[in-house]
């Protein structure tokens, strides 16, 4: 009873009457009413083929304010298990945070990252986000403080070796790579663990074109090639052959350089940097798991919401 009145809501602020919903992924209605917000913010955002695909499970619980049928206000609640060295570890990254350009300055961010944490608090072991920096004054206010983030890179030399690119609008290969997701990477400090929902909302939109299969390894990588840099987002395999291997095969004739997108766990080899990624900046809940406060690391780019 208390989940069903949770979900609806309604709550009065400067004389209008707002809906409060949560996971009303399934309800096509709402769902693309927060899909439209989504759009209107973020430049064409949407998560239609995503949800059509069958990839947003209930670990991704989408918060919002609805003025009638509108959406006015949102976020995501994206709930990750991981393994973070050794340690069975359930994280919460809060993501697409928005609210319509007609109803800002009226406290309805407020409202609903209230009821997120709420939620938050005696289930999961950390909560993280990442802002952009016209909201850097925003997040304080909730408890959050803001870490750094490392990059790991290493000089490599290309290696010849069976890539096979994978088509994510093939279901044997999407198939593959699911599979392979749910094994994580073997190689990273923080390892998602049956986690594939917004890994699979990157690799079938925007990283569609940058899946490779690796016969010899069983392993899939999702990387980009730019000039004479390999970025590896991320890699899924048994983890029995060393990584350097397979960086190297995924390296084309005039690569002579890797960057990760994820921390790895064996950082031999690996020169470190402050990310300087634009207009982004990592905010951990204080009072909750803080690895950046011990660690230099990331949190993989496959996990960003």
């Amino acid at each position: 009873m208390r989940e069903k009145e949770e979900k609806h809501m309604s709550t009065n602020l400067s004389g209008n009457t707002y809906v409060f919903c949560k996971s009303f992924q399934h309800n096509e209605k709402q769902r693309l009413a927060f899909d439209h917000l989504a759009q209107k913010t973020f430049g064409g955002l949407s998560f239609e083929s995503w949800y059509k695909q069958g990839y947003w499970n209930d670990g991704c619980v989408p918060y919002a304010l609805f003025d009638g049928d509108k959406v006015v206000s949102g976020l995501l609640a994206t709930h990750f298990n991981f393994t973070i060295k050794g340690e069975q570890k359930r994280y919460v990254q809060l993501g697409t945070v928005m609210t319509d350009s007609a109803y800002r300055k009226q406290g309805l961010s407020r409202i609903i990252m209230e009821k997120v944490l709420e939620d938050c608090q005696g289930s999961c072991d950390g909560v993280f986000l990442l802002a952009n920096d016209s909201v850097l004054d925003f997040y304080p206010k909730f408890g959050f403080i803001a870490e750094s983030e490392y990059r790991f890179s290493t000089p490599i030399s290309p290696k010849t070796g069976r890539v096979e690119k994978l088509d994510m609008k093939n279901s044997a290969h999407k198939a593959l790579l699911v599979d392979k997701i749910k094994h994580s990477n073997p190689y990273s400090l923080i390892r998602m663990t049956d986690s594939s929902g917004i890994p699979m909302f990157h690799c079938t939109m925007f990283l569609s074109d940058c899946i490779y299969y690796l016969p010899d390894y069983d392993a899939v990588a999702v990387a980009e090639h730019e000039g004479g840099t390999l970025l590896l987002m991320d890699v899924f395999c048994d983890g029995n052959q060393p990584l350097a291997d397979i960086i190297s095969i995924l390296a084309q004739p005039d690569t002579t350089r890797a960057t990760l997108g994820f921390t790895p766990e064996d950082t031999h080899g690996f020169t470190v940097s402050l990310s300087q990624e634009e207009n982004t900046t990592l905010f951990v809940l204080k009072g909750k798991d803080n690895l950046f406060s011990k660690h230099q690391a990331m949190f993989p780019l496959l996990c960003r919401t």
